[in-house]
């Protein structure tokens, strides 16, 4: 599951507070910013602050970040028997540590706190990929990606009348075995299931270096920060462009494009982003609490339990 806590641009508003997005999968809580509020939002989907494990901050300004003091004291105050790990470009470290001096927050868990670069972070069944954006501060866009498996086809095994055999296992390390007198040669009876993939683009500007970055997204979460009409401002201020957003998108053979940290400024006239939008396929303005759904291959985007988007990344 994917929860979109949190959709705003730099300050709280009525209608959205600031980015933060949880993802639970296979037990593990993985937190993608930490804007202002961040867990009564959690809250509010039935989610808890102690089934965070790991948080990856994009940068250090306020509106990413201002929810984490109040996590880590509520972690401190908590039943939390896991072990945390902030993770964030350089110079995090000495935020986070200067936040549990200043709210004198008594850490009794584990915490680790890793300033990180271009790298990509094993997790086992997924993985976690970062690269710099360009911002007036250090700044990293950030991909999620469930390793590909190896599955056997068993609609050709049936053709054979092979329904079930402990040899079967070898097929999945690239490896011919023989069954009832046939051989079976993994390239033809073994398929790659694709595992999901969606990357995470805020606060920088365009990078040619995205596209490859996010290649082939399921999902891409890109800031809605300027419309093209106010190019010269998102330059000044080191945002991008919607057209950007659509460029990485596009060129990148990604999927759904869904905007977060969306600017106050446009608040009060999304009929014009609307207009720009019209045209354009696959993509969602997110707004806070909506979350998606991953089920044995598919990803449904709901908004207060009503489908808005759905795609299979693979069958079964």
């Amino acid at each position: 599951m994917i929860y979109i806590l949190g959709t705003g641009g730099n300050m709280p508003t009525k209608y959205r507070q600031t980015l933060s997005i949880f993802v639970n999968y296979m037990g593990k809580g993985i937190l993608f910013d930490a804007g202002e509020n961040t867990q009564r939002q959690m809250r509010l989907l039935n989610l808890s602050p102690t089934q965070i494990d790991y948080i990856f901050l994009t940068h250090i300004h306020g509106d990413h970040i201002l929810g984490l003091p109040g996590i880590l004291l509520s972690l401190s105050n908590q039943d939390y028997n896991r072990e945390l790990t902030i993770f964030g470009p350089k110079g995090i470290k000495e935020v986070i540590e200067k936040i549990i001096d200043s709210f004198a927050i008594n850490i009794n868990f584990p915490l680790k706190i890793k300033e990180i670069g271009e790298t990509k972070i094993d997790f086992g069944p997924f993985y976690i990929e970062s690269i710099y954006g360009i911002h007036q501060v250090p700044v990293l866009a950030y991909s999620f990606k469930e390793k590909d498996k190896i599955k056997i086809n068993k609609e050709k095994l049936a053709k054979y009348n092979i329904r079930s055999n402990p040899k079967l296992a070898k097929l999945k390390e690239g490896k011919s075995v023989t069954i009832n007198g046939i051989t079976l040669d993994p390239k033809e009876f073994t398929y790659i299931q694709k595992g999901l993939k969606f990357t995470l683009i805020t606060d920088t500007l365009f990078r040619e270096q995205f596209i490859d970055f996010a290649r082939d997204s399921d999902i891409i979460f890109h800031e809605l920060a300027f419309l093209d009409k106010d190019k010269d401002k998102a330059i000044e201020h080191y945002h991008s462009t919607i057209s950007d957003a659509f460029r990485i998108r596009d060129e990148s053979n990604s999927k759904l494009l869904v905007f977060i940290h969306v600017s106050p400024r446009y608040q009060g006239s999304l009929f014009e982003i609307y207009q720009y939008l019209y045209n354009k396929k696959d993509w969602i303005i997110a707004e806070d609490l909506d979350y998606i759904e991953y089920k044995k291959g598919t990803i449904i985007y709901k908004r207060n339990d009503i489908v808005l988007y759905e795609y299979a990344i693979w069958r079964s």
